[in-house]
């Protein structure tokens, strides 16, 4: 179903002009890359909006965006189901954003988030997999992002700003803990070979 809607927004483009015929199959990636990285976001917020949660859900996204795309973590093969996978998860991310009440707790659930992603980041997929300078550079940018991120925490906290301090620690922790998957996978595969 996808592949025949982004079929059609690239026939569409061909026929007014804008893509050449020789580019299609460079669009056609483009567009479904595109697909896969908003559509998740779009219908968590949707729900987020419909649950009266969408600030929380922005909040948490932020930190998952800005983590994941260096971070690696578990991919599922396809889209569709991706996307519904992604969005219950911040769904119920949102959602456990109301439930949270231990400052203290909720600090060391990022500490923990912030050493996990530092130690095991980038976290290779099978679908995903990464050059030796892709994995140095992926590491230094989650250095830094986690770095500047448990830092924006650590003010939230000390100033009481509960609902973001709640909010990017769940998203800094959401990321860390995709990662745990692929590690669970690669040792799998360790024993079998």
């Amino acid at each position: 179903m996808m592949e025949k809607c982004i079929g059609r927004i690239v026939d569409w483009l061909v026929q007014r002009g804008e893509a050449e015929e020789a580019d299609r199959e460079l669009y056609a990636y483009a567009l479904k890359n595109i697909l896969n990285a908003v559509a998740p976001i779009f219908l968590a917020l949707l729900i987020g909006i419909i649950l009266h949660c969408a600030f929380r859900t922005i909040m948490i996204i932020l930190p998952f965006v800005l983590l994941r795309k260096f971070s690696g973590g578990f991919h599922l093969s396809s889209a569709i189901a991706c996307v519904i996978f992604s969005s219950l998860l911040l769904i119920a991310c949102s959602l456990l954003s109301f439930e949270l009440h231990v400052p203290e707790g909720i600090l060391l659930i990022a500490a923990g988030a912030s050493i996990s992603l530092i130690i095991l980041s980038p976290r290779e997929n099978i679908n995903k997999p990464l050059s030796d300078i892709d994995r140095k550079r992926c590491k230094c940018w989650v250095i830094g992002i986690v770095g500047v991120l448990y830092t924006l925490i650590g003010i939230l906290y000390l100033f009481d700003k509960e609902i973001p301090f709640r909010c990017f620690s769940i998203g800094m922790a959401l990321t860390a803990v995709l990662q745990y998957p692929c590690l669970l996978e690669k040792r799998i595969n360790h024993r079998t070979n």
